[in-house]
């Protein structure tokens, strides 16, 4: 399933960069590093190491190219570009690079499911 998501995403891009190039239009295309929500409720991406969205980390880890980027960062570049009129051209949007044990352990603790909150006493 990955590789035919990576697969339909690289071909969509060079579909737009031709079209964009056979129109005259002046194109942006921001290519994230793996995508996270900040701690906290955020947007409910419910991401834990088992999610089917996180099957190739491990394996991007161990080649030395985990970029992650914060859901918020991600929107700070595209707000970014499109106020910018002379953007054009791809850009690559990463806020942390996974490179050493210490900082793979920080994005697994992260991504570990929080304990269950108990209820007040009443």
């Amino acid at each position: 399933m990955q590789l035919w998501h990576a697969l339909a995403k690289t071909l969509s891009e060079k579909t737009a960069w031709a079209l964009a190039m056979d129109r005259g239009v002046d194109m942006v295309a921001i290519n994230a590093g793996m995508l996270l929500a900040a701690p906290g409720p955020g947007l409910g991406l419910g991401l834990t190491a088992a999610h089917p969205y996180l099957k190739g980390a491990p394996d991007m880890y161990d080649g030395g190219v985990l970029a992650t980027v914060d859901v918020g960062f991600l929107a700070d570049a595209h707000v970014a570009a499109y106020e910018s009129p002379t953007a054009y051209g791809r850009y690559l949007c990463f806020s942390n690079a996974v490179c050493r044990p210490e900082d793979a352990v920080k994005l697994a603790q992260m991504l570990s499911p929080a304990p269950p909150r108990s209820s007040p006493p009443r």
